[in-house]
């Protein structure tokens, strides 16, 4: 039903450690350029991923014989079950609890998680946070202080600047000063650092949201150095999954 491929339009892997039962995995066309990678030991495919529990056919589901991940059919949940194992309200995902060990690593701890897809509880840790970033141009300033001026005035945005960043006796406003200051500080940081990026050899398909946030991915390690980050997490996505209706055409 144009949902497979023939053999002569697959690439086939060839694992270091052999399948059981004599299995076999292959690239489809599209993916074949990853089979170098694969070859080089530099790419890894993460095969039978998901919130299932156990092994689950129509029947078993329809019967409830078998235990069934939390909160089946809603997007936000089971969105958020991949991310954490947890439906929506968790507040530890993945790559932040991954973060949160390889954190001590880093120099600056600000750029251990890092998300080019907005906000996602994916990258929340119990000690990292998630660090946004824009696919297109890296860090994302505060638009009043970017150009260094406010409605062309200089001493604005000082004075804007200062009001941000002034220390409050106010437990949540005192807060709120903190994560001002840690951004003004970090995107001075990561622009500062792309600044400095070689451009990339590798042409990019304009266009393309996915191959833009691995873009700005790949220059963001090429600094790790500048950044003061050994180990980082990053977390891309590409949507148009969630077909509803349109599934037989889309």
């Amino acid at each position: 039903g144009g949902l497979a491929w023939t053999t002569p339009e697959l690439t086939p892997l060839v694992p270091t450690v052999p399948l059981p039962n004599g299995r076999q995995v292959a690239l489809p066309a599209q993916l074949a350029p990853l089979a170098a990678l694969f070859d080089a030991g530099q790419c890894a495919v993460v095969a039978n991923v998901g919130p299932l529990v156990v092994p689950t056919d129509r029947t078993s589901f329809s019967a409830k014989s078998v235990p069934l991940p939390p909160k089946l059919f809603s997007h936000n949940d089971q969105q958020s079950v991949w991310q954490a194992s947890v439906p929506e309200g968790a507040k530890f995902g993945w790559g932040g609890r991954i973060g949160d060990l390889l954190a001590s690593q880093n120099t600056t701890q600000i750029f251990t998680c890092n998300s080019l897809t907005g906000s996602a509880v994916f990258l929340s840790g119990q000690t990292v946070q998630p660090f946004q970033i824009d696919p297109a141009q890296g860090s994302i300033p505060f638009g009043a202080l970017s150009a260094g001026s406010l409605y062309g005035s200089a001493a604005g945005a000082a004075a804007l600047q200062a009001t941000l960043t002034r220390t409050r006796t106010h437990l949540f406003e005192n807060d709120l000063r903190g994560v001002n200051q840690r951004s003004i500080d970090s995107n001075t940081a990561l622009a500062a650092a792309l600044a400095m990026a070689p451009t990339l050899a590798t042409a990019f398909p304009a266009g393309n949201t996915l191959a833009t946030q691995l873009a700005m991915v790949a220059k963001i390690i090429s600094v790790s150095a500048e950044l003061g980050a050994k180990r980082q997490v990053f977390m891309v996505s590409l949507g148009g999954f969630d077909t509803h209706s349109g599934q037989d055409t889309t």
